[in-house]
């Protein structure tokens, strides 16, 4: 029994009939074609391949999809909006999106229909928001307007949220959360928005309790009824796409070529590299490079050496004279830290642009 349970799983899932018609649909028209499955067997990779890749990549398929179908307009004489008048380009610009919505509106019914599993899921590298709703309490609300009917909506005992398909204000399409909280004492609006594709579901579901927490009282959303998933997408807080950029960026900052240099040794470093600037061009390279014990700095033939503190820099870098005509008078810490950070070096608390990486050591 267990083997043949494992089979099953282990079969391709079958997908959903590809959409004749879908949200947003313009001019594209699939009954055009001739056959419409034997023209997009042609035209399309595995239906697997389209419908588990990363939405991202949705549009370089509707560009073939589009170029194809502009082709066969021309050669059965279908009508086309070049035939009105519309430039070649406008045409293709206007398939393009069609097609988009055209496989999104298919993998939304894969999702509907239970096409992907849990293995799917994990190879996947994204998370559909809306077929993600389903999971946590939000069920088809026929009175919640939404460009993908019905629209969702979850009763939290003290608010009812809903959930629709619209597309925001910066032309971009998005889940839109909406509705009323009431207290005692106050009443909010709850109203955000979540991109259509999240990259996890611990990230969907701390998306959607931060927007959540974002609209309550002491920034805390408090439901009248249990819904154990909120102090889940708290604890999952650090799976948001905007710490996860912190997150990246403060460990790229801790791992930033740096060292430090005593204030003495750095005060006669910076003016003997003084001396030896007033006397070449501005566009003359100074390198500056660390061997995890010494910092040396190369400008025109002359090379100065002092003590530093540190780990070994992978690179050398350089730095036009012109950008270094002024440095530090007073140093106020007992130990001055050198480092490469964006495209600048930083001497102390004074920055100085244009550096680039030299060579490896």
């Amino acid at each position: 029994m267990n083997e043949r349970c494992n089979e099953k799983l282990n079969e391709p899932p079958e997908y959903p009939h590809w959409p004749g018609d879908w949200p947003g649909r313009r001019f594209v028209n699939l009954d055009c074609v001739g056959d419409p499955g034997d023209w997009l067997s042609l035209e399309l990779p595995s239906e697997e391949e389209v419908l588990t890749q990363h939405p991202d990549d949705d549009e370089s398929i509707a560009e073939v999809l589009a170029d194809a179908y502009m082709c066969k307009g021309e050669e059965l004489g279908f009508p086309l909006p070049t035939d009105i008048g519309v430039s070649k380009e406008e045409t293709r610009e206007v398939a393009v999106a069609d097609f988009v919505g055209f496989i999104r509106e298919w993998r939304r019914r894969a999702g509907a229909a239970g096409c992907f599993n849990k293995e799917i899921i994990a190879k996947q590298k994204f998370v559909s928001t809306w077929g993600l709703l389903p999971s946590l309490g939000f069920l088809p609300d026929p009175r919640v307007m939404s460009d993908v009917m019905p629209g969702l909506s979850c009763n939290f005992g003290n608010v009812k949220v809903s959930a629709s398909c619209v597309m925001s204000r910066y032309f971009k399409e998005v889940v839109l959360f909406t509705g009323v909280l009431k207290t005692e004492r106050t009443i909010g609006e709850i109203c955000f928005e979540m991109p259509l594709y999240v990259e996890s579901l611990e990230q969907g579901v701390a998306w959607l309790v931060y927007g959540l927490d974002q609209s309550a009282d002491h920034n805390i959303f408090k439901p009248a009824i249990a819904v154990p998933w909120l102090e889940n997408g708290r604890k999952n807080r650090n799976a948001l796409p905007w710490r996860q950029q912190w997150a990246r960026e403060s460990a790229a900052y801790a791992a930033r070529p740096h060292c430090f240099v005593s204030k003495e040794w750095a005060r006669m470093a910076l003016k003997t590299l003084a001396e030896q600037l007033a006397e070449v061009a501005d566009g003359i390279p100074v390198t500056f490079q660390f061997d995890g014990e010494v910092l040396t700095i190369r400008c025109a033939g002359n090379v100065t050496a002092v003590a530093a503190q540190g780990n070994r820099w992978s690179q050398s870098y350089s730095v036009p004279a012109a950008s270094l005509r002024k440095f530090p008078k007073r140093f106020m810490e007992s130990k001055i830290e050198v480092s490469i950070w964006k495209s600048a070096l930083t001497i102390g608390r004074r920055r100085y642009s244009g550096i680039v990486a030299s060579h490896a050591i």
